[in-house]
């Protein structure tokens, strides 16, 4: 008699977790050629101290919702793109997500808006567009100091991001008009007698402040001093001077009935000020009497700031 013996064997199933990952591509946004505008209009001149709103048309096939960051650099274009805010060179302002988020271009980095430049109010993302594309506006100024240039010496850069970092840009070029401005005393006197020279004006200093966002320079003229009754003389016996010693240096200056350079290479500035002496010298024999004259101080263009 055989035994058959069956031997069973029991299997057991081992198992192992796994993770896979999915990329998909996205596409980089873009900034539609020709919609960048000042005003409405294709970039070409702007002045300092005077709001204005830039506008950008962007696109992105993946959806707006997919825009991350819409951001908008002006500089002079010998400063560069890069770099922080420099109120003569270069500004920046941005939208982030969430919808209407701004930041302002400051002197350590992107932050805080500043209102004097940015008008958060008047200004939004997405506007006027459809889910595929969309109408960034800013509404933003310069200040007074902000360089003035020659044609398209500077540039607006416009940069969009999307979710995924991808970026594009486009730029257009425009220039910055003069700015000047200039405040004097309006009244001078004196007490003088025939044959004295170089006699000061009553209440000297004289005061000059100023602005300018380039180099810049002062020029003077006046009106020959005159009396009742036709008594005149020349006006190059006034003499201005940017000290008491009526002297010779380089901001002393006799006048003229025509413009005349007097001070130059004044830098530029929101602030300037500079203290002036008069002087007159009265011609032996000039008859006596009161005598009156005009004066006129302008400040002009000299060269651009760099």
């Amino acid at each position: 008699m055989c035994l058959l013996l069956v031997l069973a064997s029991t299997l057991v199933a081992l198992a192992h977790a796994g993770s896979g990952t999915i990329t998909i591509a996205g596409n980089a946004p873009a900034v539609e050629a020709g919609s960048i505008k000042i005003d409405g209009s294709a970039p070409s001149t702007v002045n300092v101290d005077t709001w204005y709103l830039i506008t950008a048309n962007i696109s992105d096939v993946d959806l707006m919702n997919d825009m991350a960051r819409v951001q908008v650099v002006l500089y002079e274009n010998a400063a560069g793109l890069s770099g922080n805010l420099d109120k003569e060179r270069r500004y920046g302002v941005a939208w982030k997500t969430p919808v209407d988020n701004w930041e302002y271009l400051t002197g350590s980095g992107w932050g805080a808006v500043d209102a004097a430049y940015f008008d958060t109010t008047a200004s939004s993302s997405w506007g006027g567009g459809n889910p595929g594309w969309g109408i960034w506006t800013f509404k933003f100024k310069f200040d007074t100091v902000s360089h003035c240039t020659a044609a398209d010496g500077w540039t607006i850069n416009v940069t969009a991001t999307d979710k995924a970092g991808n970026q594009a840009w486009r730029s257009e070029t425009f220039s910055v008009n003069l700015y000047t401005s200039i405040t004097i005393d309006n009244t001078i006197s004196w007490s003088a007698s025939p044959g004295s020279n170089n006699v000061t004006a009553s209440g000297m200093p004289f005061h000059i402040t100023y602005k300018s966002n380039a180099i810049a320079k002062f020029q003077i003229n006046a009106t020959d001093p005159t009396n009742t009754f036709g008594d005149s003389f020349n006006a190059n016996n006034l003499l201005i001077d940017d000290d008491n010693n009526a002297n010779t240096d380089t901001h002393c200056q006799k006048l003229s009935n025509s413009p005349t350079d007097w001070w130059t290479g004044l830098g530029v500035t929101s602030s300037g000020a500079e203290n002036a002496y008069w002087f007159v010298s009265v011609p032996a024999g000039q008859p006596t009497g009161t005598y009156t004259f005009t004066y006129t101080i302008g400040i002009e263009f000299e060269t651009y700031a760099t």
